[in-house]
């Protein structure tokens, strides 16, 4: 949705009966390019029909991890087993909050579904949530047990060496947690799923919820858990190592990792798009297949790309952005992130995202 669509449409929620005319006035635009951006929302499924009625709020769902994130980057090169020089961060993050957050960023509507503890920890998440409106209320609280905590190690370039994280909390996110919750999910326009999920609660949740699901496959052991559910994704985001583990194919260059694209949709994943880091991605959806390149970029954390880019990809498809588009978007996101110290950068906004895309390459094959 444009900006101009989202100030039409909240002027029609505030006043049903209002006219074009009226409308107009108040934006200073003309009457017929009201006409126009209302046309469209009624083609987005935003406004119903005449007499503007308007349709239930839509929105999307978010599920998995949370943490507390601590970050460290050596100002020169790591040695082992030595104490290195360098700057140390604090944050609220986890791939499903981060996610969420991109997303807030992007002013979608967001619920989101995690575990808490009752601690300086959850609260420090919980505020930064709050910040972008994001509703955590559906989420698990727990009075005893400590909120979850991710620490990870970077080089001097910027790039992850290793990471520890304590998620022990979200096992409580079990199925008959989530059945709780399940006309959340079933309402929901998209539901985004990270794969720090129990296995049980993942399979539940994929089997028995009818939806749109985008999974984030956050590690190399923890993608495998959807080895057996490839048929209930419809987007997918593996980085190339992932890729090759659930399609069973070497993804090493931009043609390889099309054929495994291309097994992941024979598989049942509607929509694949496997990053290769500096080199860029590919995205393959039935008989499309899309290459994305662009220059490099200077790397200060990778930590959070991925993060942007899925939340990229859910505002996206939100709006009803076609493929090649897309994944322009996502890609900006994620050299946004890239270039930024923090794990979540602030220039995370539609402005920035319609400005960074045009430094994406998008070939078809």
């Amino acid at each position: 949705m444009t900006n101009r669509e989202k100030q039409i449409l909240r002027l029609i929620k505030s006043n049903p009966s209002i006219s074009q005319k009226e409308i107009a006035e108040i934006l200073q635009i003309s009457r017929s390019s009201v006409a126009v951006h209302i046309t469209r929302l009624m083609e987005k499924g935003y406004i119903l029909g005449r007499c503007y009625l308007i349709a239930k709020d839509q929105y999307a769902t978010v599920i998995g991890g949370t943490t507390l994130d601590i970050v460290g980057r050596s100002t020169e090169s790591l040695r082992d087993h030595d104490s290195n020089i360098g700057s140390i961060n604090v944050s609220s993050g986890g791939v499903a909050r981060n996610i969420a957050e991109n997303m807030g960023r992007l002013n979608m509507t967001v619920r989101f579904i995690s575990a808490f503890g009752n601690d300086i920890a959850g609260d420090t998440i919980k505020k930064s949530l709050s910040d972008f409106d994001i509703d955590y209320s559906y989420s698990y609280n727990s009075p005893d047990l400590p909120s979850a905590k991710y620490m990870a190690i970077l080089d001097d370039d910027g790039d992850m060496l290793m990471a520890v994280s304590d998620l022990s909390i979200i096992e409580n996110i079990t199925p008959e947690f989530i059945e709780s919750n399940l006309e959340i999910i079933r309402s929901s326009e998209i539901t985004v799923l990270d794969t720090n999920l129990r296995l049980d609660t993942l399979e539940y949740i994929l089997k028995s919820i009818p939806g749109k699901y985008f999974i984030d496959t956050v590690s190399l052991k923890k993608s495998e858990k959807l080895k057996n559910l490839l048929s209930y994704i419809h987007t997918l985001k593996p980085n190339r190592y992932e890729a090759e583990i659930l399609s069973g194919i070497k993804v090493y260059d931009f043609d390889s990792a099309i054929k495994a694209g291309k097994r992941l949709n024979e598989l049942g994943v509607k929509r694949a798009i496997i990053t290769l880091g500096e080199k860029g991605a590919v995205l393959t959806e039935g008989d499309e297949i899309l290459k994305a390149t662009a220059k490099p970029i200077e790397a200060v954390n990778a930590t959070g790309a991925g993060d942007a880019l899925m939340g990229a990809l859910a505002y996206s498809y939100m709006e009803g952005y076609c493929n090649s588009e897309a994944l322009k978007i996502a890609l900006a996101a994620a050299r946004i992130t890239i270039e930024d110290r923090n794990t979540i950068s602030n220039k995370i906004n539609e402005e920035n995202l319609s400005i960074r895309k045009g430094e994406i390459k998008i070939c078809k094959n």
